[in-house]
């Protein structure tokens, strides 16, 4: 036995789940650390042999130095460590590999029925999978199912050995390198401040409670299913506020301008709909804190992040059900979800982002020279971008017109992807930086600014707004024009490709083929099935996907940017891990790295190195970082 190679195949677990015990509500640390757990089968697959049996059947000790092909390695990694655990296995050695991020890379359906789909035109049948819910391998057996059972989970193993066959070659070692990296970074998870997260429930507890109590339909009957109220009826409310002489907003939705409206006129005299809109709010924040409490173990709480979680640009996104990247980035209802992330004793942590990387490669993509220098020198994008287009000759702009500068960090960051002038004002109105729109302007902007309305059929219905607002809004809707008609002719090589992608897209459509952007890092992203719809034209970003998303000219370039991007951040970590470098936490183009104080000099020093080393094909991208040391996560 010792003197074989070790054996690389597929490798597949069948686990009991139910109604209320899943990986969806517990997260797979929950799942698999809860007394319920039972793994009743295992299953191997590669050109030589199949084997499916009990794990407890299974002699385990040939597998000692194996490489499993896992299709989600996230789970079936964790189901076999806590087999080890439990002593339902002995401990060997395994390395682990998921061959769901390696089709995600080569952007077909993550999961294995739609991966083999597309890879083979087979269609995996998946009843079992459904029909074992609430049931135990005893049923299986009792009921006569056990034979399917068993061919179900063999098929899922060859399959993925089939997929391993035709695609392991060509994924890139880095990107093998993250896959491995994303799952350990997540099952080590986040060291959490405990007591100050059962602070935060009661506080949100105690909000959500005073809240109810201002809903006055809480308790009541409806006269129809003569069942109490749910506490966040519509029919409710509609019913209290037509005893007061009031129509409900038709959406209770925070973005909603009706719902605005409608607090902004009767709020002063009726509060339940913004008490119904916070108690919705309130909730929300308290379920994501009570996720956090269930998740966390010994002080630290795993997470899921899932690779190519973007289909198309491979950026990272959230998973198993508490979304890293998308924290609330500041206090809400009082309490600070980040800070409850906390460095456990003798750490602190480093939080380093590869700053404005996106409008130092959008400068790269389009062959902006003038813009690189400035920014080699120095010089942020924003300032490189006020000097060469916006006439600035003064010193640093941040400090000296900090309005510009605010003005000239929301054209990079906007108007570089194709935003309109109503976009761009209504971001500006978000941020509170409509005074920067209060310039005067001539007789001729706002002339211009009408025909364009007149010229452009989708703009049509903005004539009657303008005419209808005061001189003050006016002047803000006339003014974004401008600004987004100087950028552009400012920009002519950002513009020219956007151009250049609206038209080979649409040559795409023509015969319903896939359009395909080459990257400089090799990579190619891929557009399926373009086709022409009534307004512009749709595809899917992954093969044999039934999900159609429009694109454009500008949009595909931000895609080609942002993709580009990621795939400069992907360099940095792999060179964060092969330096030591405990990365705890990514969140879009920042890192937090938990770091012993007696070395923290030593790997600021490297982390702040490789956040501004780009790798070989972008050596010419000025890159930068800002570095910050906190022992609660921050940003």
């Amino acid at each position: 036995m010792t003197n074989k190679e070790p054996i690389i195949c597929a490798f597949d677990t069948e686990t009991d789940y139910s109604t209320d015990y899943s990986i969806v509500h517990a997260g797979t640390r929950g799942y698999v650390e809860d007394e319920r757990f039972n793994c009743y089968l295992c299953t191997f697959a590669n050109d030589d042999f199949t084997e499916a049996e009990a794990p407890q059947d299974i002699d385990w000790l040939k597998y000692q130095g194996a490489t499993f092909f896992c299709h989600n390695a996230s789970f079936d990694q964790r189901v076999f460590e806590q087999m080890q655990k439990l002593k339902i296995i002995p401990q060997i050695d395994v390395t682990f590999v998921c061959s769901a991020d390696m089709c995600a890379y080569f952007q077909l359906p993550r999961n294995l029925a739609g991966a083999t789909k597309a890879m083979f035109d087979y269609e995996m049948p998946k009843d079992m999978r459904s029909w074992m819910k609430n049931r135990s391998w005893q049923d299986a057996v009792d009921e006569g199912k056990a034979k399917d059972l068993l061919q179900y989970g063999i098929d899922d193993a060859i399959w993925t050995w089939k997929l391993v066959k035709e695609l392991y070659q060509y994924w890139p070692e880095l990107e093998r390198r993250l896959s491995h990296m994303t799952r350990e970074m997540g099952w080590a998870g986040l060291a959490m401040d405990v007591p100050k997260m059962a602070e935060a429930e009661a506080e949100l507890e105690k909000r959500a409670w005073e809240l109810r109590g201002k809903l006055p339909w809480i308790g009541e009957i409806d006269p129809d299913t003569k069942k109490e109220f749910a506490v966040q009826s519509k029919k409710g409310l509609a019913i209290y506020l037509r005893q007061q002489g009031l129509v409900a907003p038709k959406s209770l939705a925070r973005d909603s301008d009706d719902c605005k409206k409608w607090i902004l006129k009767h709020g002063d005299k009726c509060s339940y709909v913004a008490d119904m809109q916070s108690l919705t709010r309130v909730t929300k924040h308290l379920a994501t804190v009570k996720k956090m409490m269930e998740r966390t173990v010994d002080g630290r709480m795993s997470y899921g992040l899932k690779l190519y979680g973007a289909t198309a640009t491979h950026r990272w996104s959230g998973e198993s059900g508490w979304n890293a990247q998308n924290m609330p980035r500041s206090v809400k209802y009082g309490v600070d979800i980040r800070s409850l992330i906390k460095a456990p004793e003798g750490y602190t942590y480093i939080v380093a982002d590869s700053a404005q990387i996106e409008p130092r490669t959008i400068a790269k993509l389009v062959g902006d020279e003038d813009f690189l220098i400035r920014c080699s020198e120095g010089l942020s994008p924003y300032q490189a971008h006020a000097e060469l287009t916006m006439g600035w000759q003064g010193g640093v702009l941040k400090n000296e017109d900090p309005e510009l500068y605010a003005l000239a960090k929301t054209r990079v960051l906007g108007l570089g992807y194709g935003s309109g002038w109503a976009k761009f004002l209504s971001t500006i109105a978000s941020q509170g930086m409509t005074s920067v729109l209060d310039m005067p302007y001539d007789k001729t902007d706002e002339n211009d600014f009408l025909s364009w309305l007149e010229y452009v059929p989708n703009q049509h219905h903005h004539i009657e707004v303008y005419n209808q607002s005061d001189r003050h809004h006016r002047r803000h809707m006339v003014n974004a024009w401008v600004q987004v008609m100087d950028f552009r002719k400012k920009n002519p090589k950002i513009k020219s490709s956007w151009d250049a992608h609206a038209h080979a897209f649409a040559k795409a459509a023509e015969t319903g083929g896939n359009y395909e952007i080459p990257l400089l890092s090799g990579r190619v992203m891929k557009f399926f099935r373009v086709r022409p719809e009534l307004q512009g034209y749709s595809c899917t970003h992954a093969s044999h996907d039934k999900r159609r998303l429009r694109e454009y000219g500008s949009s595909l370039f931000q895609k080609s940017v942002q993709a580009t991007a990621r795939d400069i951040f992907a360099f940095q970590l792999d060179q964060l891990y092969q330096r030591g470098i405990k990365v705890v936490l990514h969140v879009h183009d920042e890192i937090v790295a938990e770091v012993p104080l007696d070395n923290l000099e030593e790997q600021k020093a490297i982390i702040k190195e490789c956040m501004t080393t780009a790798p070989e094909w972008a050596s010419d991208v000025p890159l930068d970082t800002s570095i910050e040391i906190t022992t609660t996560y921050l940003k």
